[in-house]
C-alpha cells in the first residue's frame, strides 16, 4: 500500500499559491458524485481514446473534443466551484472569480492529487478482487447476458 502522507500539490494563479489540501473521504465522494452527475467518466473516456488514435492534423477534432468535455461541466457548475473552493482552502466566489485557465489547473492539480491517485488506484484493486471474493469467475462476472423479448 501507498504511503498515507504526502505532498499535496500547490497551484499558484494570479500569483497567489494555493495548496491543496489532504483530501477526505467525503472529498473523494463528493468529486465522484460529480463526475457521475455530468457523465464525466463517459466524456473523460472518449478524450481519451481520441487523443490516443488521432492522426496529424486533427487539432479541430480534438479542441472539440476537449470543449465538449469541460461543456458537461457546466452542469455540476456549483459543486465543482464548492469543491475546489474546500480543497484550495479559500471561499466559493474567490473560485468562482478566478480566470478561466485556473480552472484547467485546479483540475489538473486534483487529478494528481495523490491521496485521489491513491484512493483510484485502491479501487481498482478491490474491483479485480470482488468477483474473486464472491467466488464468481471474474471473466462470467463481466459478462452481461442478453435477452430478447
Amino acid at each position: 500500500m501507498e504511503s498515507i502522507i504526502a505532498k499535496t500539490p500547490v497551484i499558484t494563479i494570479d500569483g497567489k499559491e494555493y495548496t491543496m489540501k489532504r483530501l477526505t473521504t467525503v472529498d473523494a465522494f463528493t468529486f465522484l458524485g460529480v463526475i457521475k452527475k455530468v457523465g464525466l467518466a463517459r466524456s473523460i473516456s472518449a478524450f481519451s481514446s481520441f487523443t490516443q488514435n488521432k492522426k496529424d492534423g486533427d487539432n479541430d477534432a480534438m479542441i472539440g473534443a476537449a470543449l465538449a468535455l469541460f461543456l458537461n461541466l457546466q452542469d455540476a457548475q456549483g459543486e465543482l466551484f464548492s469543491f475546489f473552493a474546500k480543497v484550495l482552502g479559500t471561499e466559493k466566489e474567490t473560485v468562482e472569480s478566478m480566470p478561466p485557465v485556473a480552472l484547467v489547473e485546479i483540475i489538473k492539480g486534483v487529478l494528481e492529487h495523490p491521496d485521489l491517485k491513491a484512493f483510484t488506484k485502491a479501487v481498482a484493486g478491490l474491483i479485480k478482487v470482488m468477483p474473486q471474493a464472491a467466488g464468481v469467475d471474474s471473466t462470467a462476472a463481466m459478462t452481461v447476458p442478453v435477452t430478447h423479448s
